[in-house]
């Protein structure tokens, strides 16, 4: 699937006029007066109104005026330029009454004077999470939000590098105007998400800028026999088709509830697959990814299917806890085109979801899927397990990476080596992006987030185009975030963090990571768990010390009190970096409640200190059992 951007009636290039005309186009401010209006019809949701004050707050920022709203065209006479929100009867009046938007689709129009804003948002009605990772109002597309922000980006120069007032750079201008347009835009990916823990209005509309939020699809990937997932819990409705542990006896890995697998031998299984699905409706989209962790199933038919199907001989206890980084691929493609035949006598549009992870991470050598298998993969940075999931007859491949998961909380800025895996991804159908987890590091990871977002919302640009913007945002500055980028970019690749994937993946047995996590812990920790407590062995007070000096060099550059506040709070990035391992320096629990207390009063600071830090190392210290198991995991 190749790209396609919008078809633009003119060149669309910024435009802030001053004494000269506008013709085409409209003017929203001369000389630091109102020349537009906004027409916003009274029956306008609320979705679109939080949009509309967005804009004029971002508006006002950059040229000191807002625009006057009003509600008919009546009351929008007196003004040069109507900006027209629908689809309404106010717009259908006005001729587009025979628009029909796509889902997910915007168009911008000038015509007359005026411009047509056409976008219909995607409410889903409710903020209540639908579990601890996932919060409703991220699965929402906000499409008006869209269309001002292609407006805001393309004609204003607007940058939103992290949520929250300070993050978000706006240029200065006493005039502005937008050029003649015919813009139609659909976003190309079907579906886009963060794993949103703690969703608010700052980071909400920050994603939303990004176009990353929202779906067109019934794609939902996940561990899909757990409770709230398409096929339940089994281990407590169908016990005895739980995966046969060494023993023979049906079992639970490790006795974790949420962590079970299946016989696939077991006719009863899929055969129950398929009585679920059909008492759903037999929908077109039906997910059967195994839940998370090792324990596959051990029996003698599903080893002789290892066997004729894979060229598999492991011992049970081999298989059981998966030693090596087993991969069972072909035991499962035998099961999924099993499922497909029944599935497909039903509905033959049906498809069934995967994730390429952990045991099925690698793709099929001896068998070719049966038509109907989408997945997500989840893979470090080869980009050949991509291409061989598609020469093997997936239907189509979306992109669901852990690798926001590695260095814990510390600034790990990979962005070549994931530009680079992204970009290749947009070239070669990728039809979804699901980023896990929504950490909300921004004083280290933020420029991160950006490009993977940025390379979404504009997949014109290339990942150097997204990298330069976003050091450009820094004015005279620019320079040293430059470097500072830089720096961190060597040095995560010297680092060599492994990589979550189902397993830990390799980048480099002799970088930093494991080499010294064999030093100090006695092996190659996995990244869950390891890369928090190497923290301490990884950001050294040299290491940070000489980053820092960058960012103080880069306030010396400049006299905008807003640029040496972002630079701040990079500071305060490399200040939590301190904290943490202060916390983490032993290695080993006990870890000191004081300095625990110490990291707590520290997030404080920052609260009060910055328009927005929502940082989740609290969190993730609690999840991984590092500050007190008081986070309930089961059933997630």
């Amino acid at each position: 699937m190749k790209y396609i951007i919008p078809t633009i009636s003119l060149l669309l290039l910024l435009c802030f006029l001053s004494s000269c005309g506008n013709p085409g186009g409209v003017t929203l401010v001369k000389d630091g007066q109102a020349q537009a209006v906004l027409v916003v019809p009274p029956d306008s949701d609320t979705m679109r109104l939080q949009s509309i004050a967005s804009f004029q707050k971002i508006l006002e920022r950059s040229t000191g005026t807002r625009l006057p709203e009003v509600s008919t065209l009546q009351e929008a006479a007196q003004y040069e330029g109507r900006i027209v929100f629908g689809p309404s009867a106010i717009t259908e009046g006005l001729g587009f009454g025979d628009v029909t938007l796509q889902p997910e689709e915007f168009k911008l129009k000038t015509s007359n004077g005026d411009l047509i804003i056409l976008a219909e948002d995607r409410v889903l009605g409710s903020d209540k999470p639908m579990n601890i990772w996932t919060d409703i109002r991220s699965e929402e597309a906000r499409v008006t939000q869209w269309a001002l922000g292609y407006l805001l980006d393309r004609h204003l120069g607007v940058r939103f590098l992290w949520p929250g007032e300070l993050g978000t750079v706006v240029p200065p201008h006493e005039n502005s105007s937008l050029p003649e347009m015919d813009v139609t835009w659909q976003q190309p990916l079907v579906r886009r998400s963060f794993n949103v823990i703690e969703a608010n209005d700052a980071n909400i509309e920050w994603l939303n800028y990004h176009q990353f939020a929202g779906k067109r699809t019934d794609y939902r990937f996940r561990h899909s026999f757990r409770k709230g997932a398409d096929n339940g819990p089994w281990q407590k409705t169908h016990p005895h088709l739980l995966a046969k542990n060494p023993e023979g006896i049906p079992s639970v890995y490790r006795n974790k509830p949420a962590f079970f697998k299946l016989c696939l031998t077991e006719p009863e299984t899929s055969s129950e697959i398929v009585r679920l699905w059909r008492e759903a409706g037999a929908p077109d989209f039906w997910d059967v990814t195994p839940n998370d962790g090792n324990g596959f199933c051990t029996c003698d038919n599903c080893r002789a299917i290892d066997k004729e199907y894979g060229n598999l001989e492991l011992s049970k206890e081999n298989i059981w806890k998966r030693n090596g980084d087993a991969q069972f691929t072909e035991r499962y493609v035998w099961f999924w085109n099993q499922l497909l035949e029944k599935m497909r006598s039903v509905n033959a549009d049906v498809q069934v979801g995967i994730y390429l992870y952990g045991a099925t991470r690698d793709a099929p050598v001896h068998q070719k899927l049966h038509p109907g298998v989408v997945g997500e993969m989840v893979s470090g940075w080869d980009f050949s397990r991509w291409k061989q999931w598609q020469a093997a007859g997936i239907d189509g491949v979306g992109l669901r990476p852990n690798w926001l998961y590695m260095s814990a909380a510390g600034p790990h800025l990979p962005l070549n080596q994931a530009g680079d895996y992204l970009a290749k991804a947009r070239d070669n159908g990728m039809l979804t992006i699901s980023l896990d987890c929504f950490h909300e590091y921004w004083a280290d990871q933020g420029p991160y987030y950006y490009l993977l977002t940025r390379m979404v919302a504009r997949p014109e640009m290339t990942k150097d185009e997204v990298i330069a913007e976003y050091v450009a945002a820094f004015g005279a500055a620019a320079p040293a975030m430059r470097e500072y980028l830089n720096y961190w970019s060597d040095y995560s690749k010297e680092v060599a963090w492994n990589i979550p994937a189902g397993g830990k993946l390799s980048q480099d047995p002799n970088g930093m990571y494991e080499k010294l996590s064999l030093e100090k812990f006695g092996e190659v920790m996995h990244p869950l768990q390891g890369h928090w407590k190497m923290m301490p062995h990884i950001y050294t007070p040299k290491k940070l010390s000489d980053a820092d000096a960058i960012l103080v060099k880069g306030q010396s550059m400049t006299d905008d009190p807003d640029t040496i506040e972002r630079l701040e709070y990079f500071r305060d990035g490399l200040r939590l970096v301190v904290q943490i391992n202060a916390y983490l320096r032993s290695g080993i629990k006990p870890y000191p409640d004081d300095k625990l207390q110490e990291l707590k009063i520290f997030h404080q600071k920052m609260k009060a200190k910055y328009d927005y830090w929502n940082s989740k190392d609290l969190f993730f210290l609690a999840y991984w059992g590092m500050s007190g198991k008081d986070v309930d995991v089961v059933g997630m």
